[in-house]
């Protein structure tokens, strides 16, 4: 089951950053904004997380497809858009004149990511 999990955040993972590359090359900043917001607005309406009763497990079958269908149906989208919404940060943040290194992101995101790390012990 960890396995099944494990491939699933990644897959999630992998799309998110594809999206995220595609919509920076293909559209124009304000596009990205509405297109981004839109996905935001649409993970945020399947929240709170709650798999519907129909997709609980029957006992006798291999639990790997259900596992994937479950953590899709509750989890899939707003993962998605987390998934891809610090790389669509750190792109608009690089298009800016203000900053145009986004690489002081890069290392608030890694220390945030060490930080949990270290955390997850305790």
């Amino acid at each position: 089951m960890w396995s099944v999990c494990i491939l699933f955040f990644q897959g999630v993972l992998l799309v998110g950053y594809l999206y995220a590359h595609i919509i920076t090359k293909h559209f124009q900043p304000r596009q990205q904004a509405v297109i981004h917001t839109l996905l935001l607005a649409a993970s945020l309406a399947v929240l709170p997380v709650l798999p519907p009763s129909t997709l609980k497990p029957s006992g006798d079958e291999d639990p790997a497809f259900g596992i994937l269908l479950v953590l899709a149906v509750t989890v899939g989208l707003p993962y998605f858009v987390l998934s891809s919404t610090s790389p669509l940060l750190q792109a608009w943040f690089s298009q800016s004149e203000v900053h145009p290194s986004p690489y002081r992101l890069y290392a608030f995101s890694n220390a945030g990511s060490l930080l949990a790390l270290l955390s997850y012990p305790v």
